[in-house]
């Protein structure tokens, strides 16, 4: 079980590793640039091989990428989509270059579109400009809480990935404050049934390749995307060893995003995690 953590590359690939493994983590994801801009810092190649030489000695250590919350690929504006693209795929091949695993990226937001017509310029992005660039990287399309116009229930996701033919390397990232959001109340055993099934049903399992594990600040099914520490929100920690102990889940990265005061903090996240599986 990889148990990580969001960690800043700001101060170099290297120091966020040793962040993340100082605090227990045993994988850890990052921003590819500004989460709400557009800026991206310089990676270089010393920087990229020494990052590269570390990350080896502690395999299997899975790196996500999450893509900065600017990107719309769905937007009804033509100008925000082809920017959406082109910083999309300046980062597959910068983040192709540091092995990372998987991209995660929000859906998007429709505004004022119909959802089929949201749901439409999202499959085209992905179709003609994004997945005949990756190579070994996985592409991940979150799931949200539905506030507002944003998109990304699992539904929404399956459409997209089914509009596509069910191409390799097109999966979800599951996030526990979302689906709590979204109407999972991971608190009751039979919520997680209907979460696999649904999964299973419109993504297909396989395609599951990370989860955001979070509290949520608000209750379920209310639409609200507030982060709360583990433990310390409506989910609970009992709610959320209910996705952590999912057998089909038991091979993925679940990356803690919960607002912690500096990255030390993550260390009494991850114990409490590890908590459930009973390991020390």
């Amino acid at each position: 079980m990889q148990i990580g953590c969001q960690i800043s590359i700001a101060q170099g690939l290297g120091n966020a590793l040793s962040q993340a493994t100082d605090v227990g983590a045993r994988s850890f994801q990052f921003f590819t640039r500004n989460p709400r801009g557009s800026r991206a810092r310089d990676i270089g190649p010393a920087e990229i091989d020494g990052f590269l030489t570390t990350r080896a000695g502690l395999a299997p250590f899975p790196l996500i990428a999450h893509l900065p919350y600017t990107v719309n690929l769905m937007s009804a504006s033509l100008s925000t989509r082809q920017f959406s693209v082109e910083l999309v795929c300046n980062d597959i091949e910068r983040m192709a270059a540091i092995g990372v695993d998987a991209l995660v990226v929000h859906p998007g937001s429709r505004l004022h579109q119909p959802r089929a017509m949201a749901l439409q310029h999202l499959a085209q992005a992905l179709e003609r400009h994004i997945l005949p660039r990756l190579c070994d990287t996985w592409f991940l399309l979150e799931t949200m809480s539905g506030a507002g116009s944003e998109v990304g229930s699992i539904e929404d996701i399956g459409a997209v990935i089914a509009m596509l033919g069910y191409p390799a390397q097109l999966g979800i990232c599951l996030d526990t404050c979302h689906l709590f959001a979204a109407g999972y109340d991971l608190r009751q055993k039979d919520a997680i049934g209907r979460l696999l099934h649904d999964l299973d049903s419109h993504v297909g399992l396989s395609r599951v390749r990370c989860v955001h594990i979070n509290d949520s600040k608000f209750g379920p099914g209310l639409h609200k995307d507030r982060h709360a520490r583990v433990g310390e929100g409506q989910i609970g920690l009992d709610g959320l060893c209910n996705v952590l102990t999912v057998g089909q889940f038991s091979h993925l990265p679940f990356i803690l995003e919960t607002p912690v005061t500096n990255p030390g903090d993550y260390a009494t996240e991850i114990t409490k995690l590890r908590s459930c599986l009973h390991i020390p």
